[in-house]
């Protein structure tokens, strides 16, 4: 005797992103089994697959005839790292927003995964064990960049809609959406993943990992930015130090190298005025970072669905009783016919 299946949680709707286009068939079928896997466990749901513009569209087109409430999403190219994340983020209506990839979708619990970020509205992210010299060294770029950075954390992650909207208004949010920043306070739950054998194109690459490394000492800046200011600072204080020390030896000093004191006054001038000048340009670049946001939700161009909701809803949410209804009887003038 088969155990009766579990009903569908109709208590959230999940969206399942695809930040990457498709290149095969296989591809195909990752998403049609991730799809499976979702519908299976919730009854509302949707299936987003970030395309190019020009991509094939018979791959497509597989996509939207073998799963239901599926949307294609087509962006310019760009070359921002993890733009496509960005777009999907931002597109995803669902309570629970799961970004995922090709490489991950088919050897992870996706289901399990939503669940339990829904259940303890954290930021749910799988991650395997990882030892590798470049795992420390994007870990303290990640610290700079205030980001938790770490190789072992897979691209997979489950993010509630409460929390979405906060990665969303960071300022580095192509990086937040893959990598939970610090100092917000967010709950990040972590789910130990199985072994499974991650294609050439993933972070586990080399040349993805000196990208990242490369993006992570950008957005380093306003670090490196405070240590130039601070020794700025230094600097000016020590010019003018130094202008007091050659005014003090000129008053005090019997005897005084002819011309000494004019090249000290302005070498201490001109240190002291390339300090303020750098100090003055690195807070000024400071505050333009906090405010300098980076644009690639306007990268969509078109969008592809199929999604029908109410399609497949046949009951009512109210009660409804079926019955006779009683009759009237009618009002019979003196003379027993009709009244007016």
């Amino acid at each position: 005797m088969k155990p009766e299946p579990k009903p569908l949680r109709e208590d959230i709707f999940v969206s399942l992103c695809f930040p990457e286009p498709l290149a095969s068939e296989d591809d195909v079928s990752v998403v049609l089994k991730a799809s499976r896997q979702i519908s299976a466990r919730f009854r509302y749901f949707e299936v987003l697959i970030i395309a190019r513009v020009g991509d094939a569209d018979d791959l497509l087109s597989a996509c939207l005839s073998g799963s239901p409430h599926v949307r294609v999403i087509k962006v310019r190219g760009t070359r921002r790292h993890y733009a496509n994340r960005v777009v999907a983020a931002n597109e995803a209506i669902g309570d629970v927003v799961v970004i995922t990839s090709l490489a991950e979708a088919g050897a992870l619990d996706l289901p399990g995964m939503v669940a339990a970020a829904s259940d303890q509205n954290a930021v749910t992210v799988f991650t395997r064990e990882q030892r590798s010299w470049t795992n420390r060294l994007l870990q303290a770029l990640g610290s700079a960049s205030r980001f938790m950075i770490s190789s072992g954390d897979m691209r997979t992650i489950a993010i509630p809609r409460v929390w979405m909207s906060r990665l969303l208004a960071h300022p580095q949010y192509n990086l937040a959406l893959r990598f939970p920043p610090l100092g917000q306070g967010l709950p990040i739950l972590h789910i130990p993943a199985p072994f499974t054998r991650i294609s050439a194109s993933s972070d586990a690459t080399f040349w993805r990992r000196v990208a990242l490394a490369y993006q992570l000492s950008v957005n380093a800046a306003p670090v490196a930015l405070i240590g130039v200011g601070l020794l700025s600072c230094v600097v000016v204080l020590g010019a003018l130090a130094y202008a007091i020390f050659a005014v003090g030896v000129v008053i005090f000093a019997s005897h005084v190298q002819p011309g000494w004191f004019t090249t000290s006054i302005i070498q201490a001038g001109t240190a002291g005025y390339l300090a303020l000048a750098i100090l003055g340009l690195s807070m000024g670049l400071q505050k333009i970072l906090e405010h300098l946001e980076p644009q690639v939700a306007d990268t969509v161009v078109e969008e592809i669905c199929n999604t029908d909701l109410p399609a497949q809803i046949h009951d009512l949410n109210v009660s409804v009783e079926m019955g006779h209804a009683p009759e009237v009887p009618h009002d019979r003038g003196p003379a027993g016919g009709s009244a007016p």
